[in-house]
């Protein structure tokens, strides 16, 4: 009985798509890099937008962008009037807002740029406007 909740727990770390690390490294380094996501140990390997939501926000958004309900409540992103601010968009994946958390570390200007494009060009959002990975730093900048 106990080995079925440890896999139910695993179950759900690996369909939020979060993984920890775990190492021998001092502290002083696990502080600087205590989550990795990908091969690389900095961050996330996708560079696309679509890639990008596929492995970061689908686990909690839906891979059809309406959200869901459950153990928390997960905002639905398809149709969504607040995706018209590329803005409002990437300060919530730099800094994180309610239970999600902040991306700022993991993913870099042009990623952020790329997954906040995607969203409002997918899900019934007709956000076409460009949002860079320049307008990206200076809001990482003015945080």
């Amino acid at each position: 009985m106990r080995s079925m909740h440890v896999v139910q727990v695993l179950c759900l770390v690996a369909g939020c798509g979060i993984l920890f690390r775990v190492d021998a490294q001092s502290n002083e380094h696990r502080t600087t890099q205590a989550q990795t996501f990908s091969k690389s140990q900095r961050g996330f390997d996708e560079r696309d937008g679509e890639s990008l939501y596929r492995s970061i926000c689908q686990g909690c958004h839906m891979s059809d962008g309406r959200g869901a309900s459950g153990a928390g409540t997960y905002p639905a992103l398809a149709s969504n009037p607040k995706a018209a601010s590329a803005e409002f968009l990437a300060l919530t994946v730099l800094n994180g807002r309610r239970n999600m958390p902040s991306f700022a570390a993991s993913l870099d200007d042009a990623q952020v740029a790329e997954v906040v494009g995607y969203v409002r060009t997918h899900f019934g959002n007709a956000y076409a406007t460009p949002f860079t990975a320049a307008q990206v730093s200076t809001l990482r900048t003015a945080r």
